[in-house]
């Protein structure tokens, strides 16, 4: 973990998990316990390149990129594959949600980061959050974050496995004493399905399906226990810029998911042959936490558990996708506690 010292003065600890779909910011409640104000919005920022300014963030940039808007205009996702893409696009995104949160500039944060990430990475990621206007900032890695809000004993010396899947990252942590011991990071976890969706279509009906509309598809249909054929009808834009209707099967998404999925298993398993012998012991005993957007897919645990040496417990289907910020804004309230956590070795 990476940490800054202070600059300004520092009136207001927030909470920031900058991930590649959803950016969430929490300012954590006056007391211990008490619910955090959230700011939650689409990670995707509206630029326009002529002027080399941004336009619009988070929502709104959603809603103007999804109409017909002049060339010079494009919608970027500031981080993609867990890794920061366009700094200077999250650094206005972040200034934004400051602006949202009403507190004063130069906030303290603690940021979640991928246990995975390289000092490169975790670099860019406090170098852009510094570039936002944070005054100090803290990294936590998302996994235990996750672990932190989930109650899972990971303060103890017996290893917990905490998998994380997110939009453009599986994010895998063994932890103990507060601190991940093994950590590894590998692409392939919701933006790889929704490609694997555009590739099925393009594969099997010589059709150009965009991005968008296969994410809307794999979260309408997408049920890795599905068998039957069920037909629904989706509007779908093609690169002929003229509009066309397609009928798109449960059983199509199913055999679409289950070959981006299998890449997904072949990961865990080489991490598996990784690990000690003491850690498997544990992990096998106690199974592994699945957390994360992308692991609300219907049937994810269960296929994935078919592979695996060990059981997969996904998180109540309340916090599965917001443990990580839960946990965040628990530290952000009590950051001494977990002070451990936090330090650099």
């Amino acid at each position: 973990m990476a940490e800054v010292p202070v600059v300004g003065r520092l009136a207001k600890r927030l909470a920031v998990d900058f991930g590649s779909s959803r950016v969430r910011i929490a300012y954590p409640g006056p007391r211990s316990g008490t619910p955090p104000g959230l700011i939650d919005l689409p990670a995707i920022v509206l630029v326009d390149r002529a002027h080399n300014r941004v336009v619009a963030v988070g929502k709104e940039a959603e809603e103007v990129a999804a109409t017909t808007v002049p060339p010079s205009l494009s919608a970027v996702r500031p981080m993609q594959r867990g890794v920061i893409a366009e700094p200077d696009a999250a650094q206005a995104m972040l200034a934004a949600m400051w602006r949202l949160s009403k507190g004063p500039m130069r906030p303290s944060v603690i940021a979640g980061v991928a246990a995975g990430a390289n000092t490169a990475e975790r670099l860019l990621l406090i170098g852009v959050l510094l570039g936002a206007g944070a005054g100090r900032v803290r990294l936590l890695p998302r996994p235990l974050a996750a672990g932190y809000a989930l109650g899972l004993p990971i303060a103890g010396s017996r290893p917990k496995m905490i998998i994380d899947i997110g939009a453009g990252l599986v994010d895998v942590a063994v932890c103990a004493l507060n601190q991940v011991i093994y950590a590894r990071s590998f692409p392939y976890a919701g933006d790889w399905f929704d490609e694997g969706v555009v590739r099925y279509i393009r594969r099997e009906r010589g059709e150009q399906l965009p991005r968008e509309l296969a994410q809307r598809v794999k979260c309408e249909l997408g049920d890795l226990a599905v068998t039957e054929n069920q037909q629904r009808t989706f509007s779908s834009i093609r690169l002929t810029h003229h509009t066309s209707y397609m009928n798109i099967s449960a059983d199509e998404v199913r055999t679409a998911l289950l070959h981006s999925v299998e890449r997904v298993s072949e990961e865990l398993n080489a991490i598996w042959l990784d690990l000690d012998a003491r850690t498997r012991d544990a992990i096998i005993a106690d199974g592994a936490t699945l957390v994360g957007g992308s692991a609300q897919m219907k049937g994810l645990a269960d296929h994935l558990g078919q592979s695996l040496e060990y059981a997969l417990h996904p998180a109540p289907e309340t916090e599965i996708a917001t443990a990580t910020i839960a946990g965040l804004s628990q530290v952000a309230h009590s950051p001494a506690r977990f002070a451990t956590a936090l330090e650099t070795k």
